[in-house]
């Protein structure tokens, strides 16, 4: 038995597969929530489009059995968009083909939007090398009812060709009512 030989495949093994689990890992740094207080660490709110009364304010970081974004849109208002946005964007290498989004949310008091697409909406835009988008914004994970538990919600998103980087956005997209959202979180697939 060659045992200098043994050792060399088993140390290269460990380190291949140490490196493979920090790529296939979450990528985003904060999207557990855990950090930050009145605004989640990495993430910055995209405002409230369409009916400047609404204030910043409807958006917080709440702490109950762990620490999550709160987003809430007051029925009967001219409501259009209420998301938190990653702050930068993050590089997509090339031999990403995909990625593969999940979410936990809580949905309450939802009110629809007057049309088919609003909802509570993960979006993933993706960006070419001077920063334009690459198609259309892609709508990763839609939820059009109240749900009252914690709930995990995934889906994989294949990235276009001439993709240098991307971002995302969570909330609301003309709808009504409280979404709560933690645990965001996004792997690349190879």
């Amino acid at each position: 038995m060659n045992i200098p030989r043994l050792l060399c495949v088993s140390v290269a093994a460990v380190g291949f597969s140490t490196r493979l689990l920090a790529v296939e890992g979450n990528i985003l740094e904060e999207g557990n929530f855990e950090m930050g207080s009145g605004q989640p660490e990495g993430f910055v709110w995209a405002g409230f489009a369409g009916d400047p009364s609404i204030t910043p304010n409807k958006f917080a970081l709440v702490t109950e059995d762990s620490q999550f974004v709160r987003i809430t849109v007051p029925p009967a208002t001219e409501k259009e968009v209420a998301l938190v946005k990653i702050k930068e964007p993050i590089p997509a290498p090339k031999e990403w083909v995909a990625l593969n989004v999940s979410v936990k949310l809580r949905v309450r008091d939802y009110v629809p939007g007057s049309e088919g697409w609003h909802g509570v909406k993960v979006f993933v835009q993706f960006l070419d090398a001077a920063g334009e988008s690459v198609g259309a914004e892609v709508p990763a994970i839609t939820v059009k009812e109240n749900v009252d538990e914690w709930t995990d919600f995934e889906k994989e998103v294949q990235i276009p060709s001439g993709t240098e980087s991307f971002t995302m956005t969570v909330g609301f997209l003309g709808a009504a009512g409280e979404v709560d959202i933690d645990d965001l979180s996004v792997v690349p697939v190879k």
